[in-house]
């Protein structure tokens, strides 16, 4: 929960920077947060979720992190207050969080996730091609057959929705034909499917 306000969940689009850790906040920011952390009116590091809401936020957090019972961590700061308590907290949220800072850097600097990028946007593509060649051969565009079975207005549809993610990049060559003459008969429409396939063949490959 909060670390300001312990009825409401954490999260990094809370407006107040203090009432949540930063998976990125770097050490010192860290242990200012934790400092800073709400607490309640006594001084005593005891679960009571009812009328200690706070101190029991932490000390959930502190059990979370440590895998120790929440019984045990209140009998390690019997007497020894709020501030010793949520000095120990802060180094151990440090801790827990360093790993994944350190591993963030890693791959922040290596060109790994640029080689995992890559991969998939080969993938993809190659994926996308295959689909639009079972598209040609279902439409059997090279022995220019008239189409009987298939809906060539739903498939110019289709297609046309394909490529108006692609409009930005598009050249005055790759322009979406105009359907005003499709309708007129098979042979228009035809022709306008095919340039269609071509045209979203060329962006995808």
């Amino acid at each position: 929960m909060s670390l300001q306000n312990p009825e409401k969940k954490m999260s990094k689009s809370d407006a107040n920077q203090k009432a949540f850790i930063s998976m990125l906040d770097d050490e010192l920011t860290i242990v200012k947060k934790m400092k800073s952390a709400v607490t309640d009116s006594d001084n005593d590091v005891r679960y009571d979720e009812e009328n200690k809401p706070a101190i029991s936020n932490l000390l959930t957090i502190y059990a979370t992190l440590t895998d120790e019972d929440i019984s045990s961590i209140e009998k390690t700061y019997v007497g020894k207050g709020y501030g010793a308590f949520k000095t120990d907290l802060a180094d151990i949220v440090v801790d827990n969080i360093r790993p994944i800072q350190t591993r963030f850097t890693e791959l922040y600097e290596s060109d790994e996730i640029d080689h995992v990028l890559d991969e998939g946007a080969d993938r993809a593509n190659e994926r996308a091609t295959k689909m639009l060649q079972k598209a040609e051969e279902a439409m059997d565009y090279n022995a220019n057959k008239r189409i009987k079975t298939l809906d060539l207005s739903l498939i110019k549809r289709f297609l046309l929705l394909v490529l108006r993610p692609f409009s930005p990049y598009m050249t005055d060559k790759q322009a979406a034909p105009d359907c005003s003459d499709c309708k007129k008969d098979d042979k228009n429409l035809h022709d306008c499917i095919r340039q269609t396939v071509h045209i979203t063949s060329s962006l995808v490959r």
